[in-house]
């Protein structure tokens, strides 16, 4: 939702009759969620809007952890469409998943997977921001668990080395008796 999206949608609520026809007991379109709806909506959204600020903060920037937080911020929009609107739907009995909701879930989504799709796998997004912190600790857990496993397998004598070792063993010794003996 823009930033203009949302100072229409505040004064259209809060600046006019609207609000008190909503949560007004004894009046037909009172509901008692309505208020903490409609609050709790404002303050999530003017959130979304300022993460959207200090994204473009950390772009300029150029902070190590703007992939990783735009990431997060990208998924939170459809996220609070859904919640949202399931939300609406305890107060109006409307469907959960209008045309209008999904042309919401499906715009953001559309819009955030190429920009995610583009800040893990550019090489300029690497050389811009330095790689993506929690891919590389990914990536070190991979390799660390790959260096175990191949130690593991390494400190495992085959049969064939356990057989050789033996015998190695065994002729020492009794390389060893015989030069005793004679």
């Amino acid at each position: 939702m823009s930033s203009v999206n949302i100072y229409q949608s505040i004064s259209y609520i809060f600046f006019t009759d609207i609000w008190g026809v909503l949560t007004t007991p004894g009046v037909p379109t009172y509901h008692p969620f309505w208020a903490p709806l409609l609050v709790g909506g404002t303050i999530i959204e003017l959130s979304l809007l300022s993460a959207c600020c200090w994204l473009i903060i950390l772009f300029f920037s150029k902070k190590n952890i703007f992939p990783t937080a735009f990431i997060v911020i990208s998924f939170s929009f459809p996220v609070w469409v859904v919640v949202e609107s399931a939300l609406y739907t305890i107060v109006t009995d409307d469907p959960i998943f209008d045309a209008e909701t999904l042309s919401a879930i499906t715009n953001s989504i559309g819009a955030a997977c190429p920009l995610i799709y583009y800040l893990l796998r550019s090489k300029r997004v690497k050389a811009t921001f330095g790689p993506i912190s929690w891919l590389v600790a990914l990536k070190l857990e991979e390799t660390a668990k790959a260096k175990a496993k191949a130690k593991a397998k390494a400190d495992v004598m085959t049969k064939k080395e356990l057989f050789i070792s033996i015998a190695g063993i065994m002729a020492i010794l009794l390389g060893g008796v015989y030069s005793y003996l004679s």
